[in-house]
């Protein structure tokens, strides 16, 4: 829906080249908006994770290891865990009052935040405390900054194919098919980071040790 106004025509056998790089600037627009939302929560995070001490952040390391593994399973729907957030959705009325390029913007920066919205999938929690655990702004800028653009991503992939209301709720079956598989990924997503965790506390460990 975001993007159908700017998607590419064909008007006979040429391209309507205006409405592609129509198009394509709201494109920008829309991932540079939810990378600096990114940026911006990730940075936040790790300048209070830089502040934390020594001791707090192994501990917490260890906490969220394990927190990656029971994650895991509430993707996988075999625990129910809470998952506190900021139940709001953007602002549904922007779609009617402002430009879709300001929209671009305001909902990009939200969205890719990640705090600013509710929050579906658990994996969002672990890109946070990662965020705030590796004690840097700047890494903290950047893990969240790679959120940020997988989150933004998919509306621009299937933008194209959304043309008509009819084809836009075709394509919210096809994707609400797809969430168990998706919840899938995430569960191993999740797997993997609670291992590399995990793996990073022991060497941080054994380095500790070692003086």
């Amino acid at each position: 829906m975001t993007g159908q106004r700017f998607m590419m025509r064909q008007t006979g056998s040429e391209a309507d080249w205006a409405s592609l790089l129509r198009f394509g600037a709201w494109s920008i627009m829309w991932l540079t908006a939810h990378i600096l939302g990114g940026i911006v929560t990730g940075g936040a995070l790790g300048a209070v994770g830089s502040l934390l001490p020594g001791p707090f952040r192994i501990a917490a390391l260890a906490v969220l290891s394990a927190l990656c593994l029971i994650w895991a399973l509430a993707e996988l729907k075999v625990v129910k865990l809470p998952m506190p957030q900021w139940p709001r959705q953007v602002q549904e009325r922007w779609l009617v009052r402002l430009p879709w390029n300001l929209i671009a913007l305001g909902y990009g920066f939200q969205l890719g935040s990640a705090v600013a919205t509710r929050i579906k999938s658990t994996i969002i929690y672990a890109a946070l405390f990662c965020a705030l655990l590796v004690g840097s702004p700047l890494a903290g800028a950047f893990i969240m900054a790679i959120f940020g653009a997988a989150r933004g991503l998919p509306a621009l992939i299937v933008a194209p194919l959304v043309d008509s209301p009819e084809r836009s709720i075709r394509l919210a079956l096809r994707i609400d098919d797809y969430a168990g598989a998706a919840a899938k990924v995430n569960a191993g997503i999740l797997v993997a980071a609670g291992v590399a965790v995990a793996w990073d506390l022991w060497a941080l460990t054994v380095e500790l040790i070692g003086r």
